[in-house]
């Protein structure tokens, strides 16, 4: 897991209006995000209308949803096949289909990383 900064670009600033994501200390006035890194430097990518792929492995709970629960509609990363570089991971969480993570935000740069966390205990 990491801890990292959000972009300043218009998908964060959408989530912030709708109040998905707080005020904090990272540009752009984002609060933190924490994320699970679920693919690295030249993995492969693609988000289908049915999830997540990562080398042609579809992630569990990874399908995008067209709207928030509130019936707007989510901007969705738009990739037939795209390929991580050394300095791009893919934040994700693999355990809820309703996270707001990387179906909808695409790659995150490693400069936008800000520690990483070790679970202690999870359930």
């Amino acid at each position: 897991y990491v801890l990292f900064c959000p972009p300043d670009i218009v998908v964060f600033s959408e989530i912030k209006r709708r109040g998905y994501l707080s005020a904090g200390f990272c540009p752009g006035d984002y609060g933190y995000m924490m994320k699970k890194v679920l693919a690295a430097k030249n993995d492969d990518i693609r988000v289908a209308k049915n999830g997540v792929y990562v080398n042609d492995t579809l992630l569990p709970y990874s399908k995008p949803l067209l709207e928030d629960k509130g019936g707007r509609p989510l901007h969705r990363f738009h990739s037939s096949e795209y390929t991580l570089n050394n300095n791009e991971v893919l934040l994700m969480s693999d355990v809820s289909g309703t996270s707001f993570d990387a179906r909808y935000f695409g790659p995150i740069n490693i400069n936008q990383i800000k520690t990483v966390i070790h679970p202690i205990y999870t359930w």
